[in-house]
């Protein structure tokens, strides 16, 4: 149990000076950290720039009710731990405010003693679930994500990566889809002197397009119908740390100009605002289509490609490795089998002959998914080769659905004049997307 002189920081707000006061006192004297707010808003304010642990607020404040700041706290903090004081404990409230999920719920007037016993217990969740959180995440670093390979070009990729991580030179990872490039990205950000700051993974593809600046840099209460409060972008989310943009080149050209600033200048402005923000990031980018063929057909910025183009590493595809199918057969069999079935402990030859003649279009996320199909269908302890799910090699002659596909990507090209940017806004699909099909149907120089 903590001792008063370690006790968590603590913010408080009331919009009554006279009890802000007498709660900051209260709580520094038993050894608090205290940050004040007299508003909701400003509260908002406070803690995006300083996160607190434990947050007591005052649930009548004249700008935003107490309940409604949670969410814009765990968006920032998800372990938060809040209590709400009022001075009318109805309980519709108390019930609004256990849904809200409040650590607790007090009304007026407030016993200071026990208050401060309160705050010590959510202190002490907070720890809890931020320790749970630690050894989840350091579980994963060594299993999910742990980096399978002996074929020569995985130990020249990891080489690599242990050349790299201890600078804070920007990294372009290269790869086709499925081959591992977050877990590149997360290797070389854990070996790095940046490791105990946050990894901030952001999926450009999955970004709409106009939402693409304030996903990336943040904005301002007020900046656009909806923005109620400031919100923090990803770059500040990044903040000593490593910032991983994966799929880059979904990135409309307008925030490519945006984000090449921010790289060289170091800071940001948020959207509706005004005022610059100083951050410190590592970059690491990445892309399953050429980068430099995308600045050929300027779909790409040519500045931006230099930019990040310093570290390029460059991913092999799981057929071009083929003798480490077999390790990672093993490793997601015991990733998978405890859960799904435990009586599996191999894989026989005639199932490995089998997934060693195939190409493996989808690399070792492909991989690992017909693991996980073999391990649910298989009836010994071996995955025989009746297991597997059906492997239609994509050298193969194309089926009907991917001969549909493609037509419909040539009649979308066609009807856009050419440019793949419209093209893929006819599809209704992320430009990434669009150039992984043309790969995979052969059509990439059209």
């Amino acid at each position: 149990m903590k001792t008063e002189l370690q006790q968590p920081t603590v913010l408080v707000i009331d919009d009554e000076p006279e009890i802000l006061e007498s709660l900051s006192i209260i709580f520094t004297s038993r050894g608090f950290r205290v940050l004040t707010a007299a508003s909701g808003r400003e509260s908002i304010e406070v803690f995006s720039r300083e996160p607190a642990p434990v947050v007591v607020c005052d649930n009548s404040l004249p700008d935003i009710q107490g309940i409604d700041l949670l969410r814009e706290f765990r968006n920032v903090l998800p372990e938060v731990q809040v209590i709400i004081v009022t001075g009318k404990g109805t309980i519709d409230i108390a019930v609004s405010a256990m849904k809200a999920g409040v650590f607790d719920f007090i009304t007026k007037p407030v016993d200071p003693e026990y208050l401060i016993q309160l705050a010590i217990r959510a202190g002490q969740l907070y720890d809890a679930l931020t320790e749970k959180k630690t050894l989840k995440e350091e579980v994963e670093r060594m299993t999910e994500q742990y980096i399978i390979g002996r074929h020569p070009s995985m130990k020249n990729l990891l080489r690599l990566i242990y050349t790299v991580a201890p600078t804070d030179s920007t990294v372009l990872i290269e790869g086709e889809s499925g081959t591992g490039k977050e877990l590149v990205a997360r290797l070389i950000h854990k070996k790095s002197h940046r490791s105990r700051g946050p990894f901030t993974a952001v999926d450009c593809g999955a970004i709409p397009e106009g939402l693409v600046e304030s996903e990336l840099f943040g904005y301002e209460r007020g900046a656009f119908t909806g923005a109620v409060s400031t919100k923090m972008g990803k770059f500040e989310r990044a903040n000593k740390g490593t910032l991983f943009l994966d799929e880059i080149t979904s990135l409309p050209l307008s925030s490519q100009a945006k984000l090449l600033r921010a790289l060289q200048e170091k800071v940001i402005e948020r959207l509706g605002g005004q005022k610059q923000i100083p951050v410190d990031i590592r970059l690491i980018a990445a892309t399953n289509i050429d980068l430099h063929e995308a600045v050929v057909n300027k779909h790409f910025r040519e500045d931006l490609y230099y930019r990040l183009n310093i570290i390029k590493i460059k991913i092999p595809p799981l057929r071009e490795r083929k003798s480490d199918i077999a390790p990672l057969c093993l490793h997601f069999i015991k990733k998978h089998g405890a859960k799904i079935n435990s009586a599996v402990k191999g894989i026989s030859k005639e199932a490995l002959k089998v997934m060693m003649e195939y190409s493996w279009p989808g690399n070792v996320r492909e991989l690992e998914n017909a693991i996980e199909h073999a391990l649910i269908m298989a009836g010994s302890s071996q995955i025989m080769p009746h297991d597997l799910p059906p492997l239609d090699d994509g050298q193969m002659t194309l089926s009907k659905l991917d001969e549909a596909e493609k037509n419909l990507i040539l009649k979308a090209i066609k009807e856009a004049g050419g440019n793949k940017y419209k093209a893929a806004k006819i599809l209704g699909i992320p430009r990434s997307s669009l150039y992984s099909k043309l790969k995979k149907f052969g059509l990439s120089k059209i």
